[in-house]
């Protein structure tokens, strides 16, 4: 049989290998996140615990939710300092998601065709494949969402002998382990929830909450003893990059939505679902951007409302990932906070095409968008093989000549603490987000600032540091320099 599912797993998987070969990128990518999730993990793996090696003084973490740093450590144990090893891993999980969600569109009845399209259209799409080599927690989140959801629909939940279904206790760890990676797991939770009590079953949603509940209990012990999450802090804050700003209010948040909702139908959707649409945020969206933002987000919504009711977990759990986003400051722009939804938002593309033009018109399309996926993979393949930038070079040249010339207790202020720290050695503090002159004035002036990292590459240096070099060139002395673009290291004059 053509459908034979051992063959069908090794399209996926060839799909997959092909792919994820053209665009590993074994190099450490340009955002802080994944150095810092790496050090954590490091810092697990070298049982100095939870904490901040970068930091004075190594102090608990307070940001990122451990699980995947548990992830990452297990990794480091078995090849300490292996940055390509822990890349290596995330593909090995996102292989697993493509797996288990081809089981999951087959437990939808989709057909074979269907199924198997749909997730070679996922196996291609240039976001999660740069996800699947970064040292970050989308693609480790995906996984255990897709697992939840597959444990979900596969089980034949019996109240009168679910306790004896080994797959009730496989659900409660999954959810579990989704939680402790991506705190965003509470709409997976909820979703999951409400489709138990929706089906009656409230002797099973009791034990999974009951359950979920006990083994979270030590993250919620460790955070109350930490005090409020700088995470949370971001989140409440008017615009996490202008602090100064202070929370949000009611009608911040009413605002909030609304902007990232428009943004999210003419921007993020788009550019999810056909990563060879390009967004330049820096532009006002198009009219074509719209049109093409509008006709996907309409397919998702016609599904939502028509698709069986064997969808409803899923509809369910798309919605309320979309009440979560629709939360965060839309200072957070970008595709990867709904990457762990876009199987499901193509899916219900395809299906609401379907209806609309036939099953075999959606077969043509959904093979469509696997060709679109081709350019973006090359765009990717080009990236991934190439040097990194210019101003990245310099920003990790001028690290790793601090750990040959500068003691390891000494601290540097710059925009990549983590970055810093992973290839010098040194402690390092992230720049104050203070943008006028006299507040940086100050805070240089009271603080004990040893050396600064001053580089053009990031906002943040450029915008608060580097005017402060041009206006008060005789309080920095320049320790090392680097052209192309300038990159300096000074020690500051007390």
């Amino acid at each position: 049989m053509i459908f034979n599912r051992y063959r069908v797993h090794l399209v996926i998987s060839l799909a997959f290998l092909f792919s994820y070969a053209l665009t590993f990128d074994e190099k450490i990518a340009p955002l802080g996140d994944n150095a810092s999730y790496f050090l954590l993990g490091k810092a697990l793996s070298e049982g100095a615990g939870f904490v901040d090696l970068m930091t004075q003084g190594n102090p608990a973490h307070n940001h990122y939710p451990i699980g995947y740093p548990i992830l990452i450590s297990s990794i480091l144990w078995l090849a300490p300092g292996s940055i390509v090893l822990v890349k290596l891993f995330n593909g090995l999980l996102f292989l697993v998601a493509l797996l288990v969600l081809y089981e999951i569109l087959i437990k939808l009845q989709q057909s074979k065709t269907a199924a198997l399209l749909i997730t070679v259209v996922v196996a291609t799409n240039s976001h999660l494949l740069f996800y699947s080599s970064a040292i970050m927690s989308e693609i480790p989140f995906l996984t255990l969402s897709l697992l939840s959801i597959w444990i979900v629909l596969s089980s034949n939940w019996d109240e009168q002998v679910y306790w004896r279904n080994p797959r009730v206790y496989l659900l409660i760890f999954a959810l579990t382990a989704s939680f402790y990676v991506r705190t965003a797991a509470l709409a997976l939770i909820f979703a999951i929830l409400i489709h138990f009590l929706l089906g009656n079953r409230r002797k099973l949603l009791l034990t999974v909450v009951i359950g979920v509940l006990v083994l979270i209990t030590p993250l919620i012990i460790k955070g109350l003893e930490l005090g409020r999450s700088s995470y949370v802090s971001q989140l409440l804050s008017i615009n996490p990059y202008r602090p100064a700003l202070g929370n949000a209010g009611f009608l911040d948040f009413i605002e909030r939505i609304g902007t990232n909702a428009l943004r999210y139908i003419n921007r993020e959707i788009p550019n999810l679902i056909a990563p060879v649409i390009d967004s330049d945020y820096s532009l006002s969206p198009g009219f074509v951007e719209w049109v093409i933002g509008i006709v996907l987000t309409g397919l998702v919504i016609v599904a939502l409302w028509k698709a069986p009711k064997r969808w409803g977990l899923l509809k369910t759990y798309v919605v309320l990932s979309f009440a979560v986003l629709f939360l965060w400051p839309s200072a957070w722009t970008g595709v990867r906070f709904a990457i762990a939804i876009m199987p499901f938002l193509f899916l219900f593309i395809t299906h609401s095409i379907s209806n609309l033009f036939g099953l075999r018109f959606s077969h043509v399309a959904i093979t469509g968008f696997i060709v679109l996926n081709g350019f973006s993979i090359f765009e990717l393949y080009g990236k991934a093989k190439a040097p990194h930038e210019p101003g990245f070079r310099n920003y990790i040249a001028m690290a790793n000549w601090a750990g040959a010339n500068i003691a390891a207790d000494k601290e540097i202020l710059c925009s990549k603490p983590a970055i810093f720290h992973l290839y010098s050695g040194i402690l390092a503090r992230r720049i104050p987000l203070l943008y006028d002159q006299d507040e940086v004035l100050s805070y240089l002036e009271s603080d004990e600032v040893q050396y600064i990292l001053i580089d053009r590459s990031t906002l943040s240096s450029q915008r608060i540091l580097y005017p402060l070099l041009q206006e008060y060139r005789g309080r920095f002395e320049i320790v090392h320099q680097l052209e192309r673009p300038d990159t300096y290291l000074v020690r500051w004059k007390q």
